[in-house]
């Protein structure tokens, strides 16, 4: 039996009083803002056989602190 794991996840932030829009996004999710009933796509969907996110994934680490 294969198992498949993973995380998702996405956030906004709303900045200059209300001004800018920040949007990321992780995994299989996806952010979208309905403006007079039309869909905007606001994040791009991670996908290892992308050539730029295989290269991300393949040739670079991530650090991290505990505090």
């Amino acid at each position: 039996m294969a198992y498949r794991a993973g995380s998702t996840a996405t956030t906004a932030f709303l900045l200059d009083k209300g001004r800018r829009l920040i949007v990321a996004n992780v995994g299989d999710s996806r952010a979208v803002l309905s403006r007079n009933g039309c869909a905007i796509e606001l994040s791009v969907d991670h996908e290892p056989q992308k050539p730029e996110e295989r290269k991300m994934v393949c040739f670079s680490h991530i650090t991290h602190s505990v505090i």
